[in-house]
């Protein structure tokens, strides 16, 4: 059964102008015009949590699907042991939202043992929409470009982030970034990351990236082919 709603949180207050990029209520806010990331803040479910914790001591190795959500459903009980099926059986469902989201029948999906930092400048990537879900660890960290101040997602919330393919270039993009952790104690040094995009791009690229690091204040942004 996938996680259950619950009523939207905020790390803390919004300025009106952050307000105006994103949406707290549900992952459709994306279709929004001038939304550049939607957040569904979801309750934490036993079955799935012990799920995430079975893939990570099972494997480090990354899941990774293509196909419509029917075959990504065939591929995933053919591939992953049935102690994950409830956290898979919670990536299927995102899949078809994201499905239905996009207007897509095809997509990527591919679940993630991370234990570094990588990806850890903000950017914003080479595609239309991105669906993560952080199911272990720190959730994705993200801020708007201008704006140095920085919001993470609960762990288990769905984010649907807008892509430079999908932003018209006068939009002010929201960025986004892997949350550091490996200054964090080594217990702490890993998360479980699901990632839901289009098919066609097997290595996304970023269109814009700070020249600084995560931790330093907000810098002119490049444009990247």
């Amino acid at each position: 059964m996938p996680y259950a709603l619950r009523s939207p949180t905020r790390p803390h207050r919004m300025a009106a102008s952050e307000t105006a990029y994103m949406d707290m209520t549900g992952l459709a806010g994306i279709l929004r015009q001038g939304c550049g990331i939607a957040i569904e803040t979801r309750n934490p479910d036993a079955c799935i949590s012990r799920a995430a914790a079975y893939l990570m001591a099972y494997s480090s190795e990354a899941i990774c699907l293509i196909g419509t959500p029917a075959e990504l459903r065939i591929k995933a009980r053919e591939q992953t042991p049935p102690d994950s099926w409830p956290l898979i059986d919670d990536a299927l469902h995102l899949a078809r939202r994201y499905a239905a989201l996009a207007r897509t029948t095809r997509m990527r999906l591919r679940i993630d043992h991370v234990t570094g930092d990588r990806c850890r400048k903000f950017h914003i990537d080479q595609l239309e929409l991105r669906l993560l879900c952080t199911y272990a660890g720190p959730g994705v960290e993200w801020r708007i470009h201008g704006n140095n101040t920085i919001h993470r997602a609960p762990t288990g919330a769905a984010v649907m982030l807008r892509g430079a393919m999908r932003n018209h270039p006068s939009l002010i993009p929201v960025l986004h970034r892997s949350p550091p952790i490996t200054h964090l104690a080594s217990t702490l040094q890993r998360r479980l990351v699901l990632t839901i995009d289009t098919i066609g791009i097997s290595r996304p690229q970023r269109l814009w990236t700070d020249r600084s690091s995560c931790h330093d204040n907000a810098g002119p942004l490049d444009v990247r082919d």
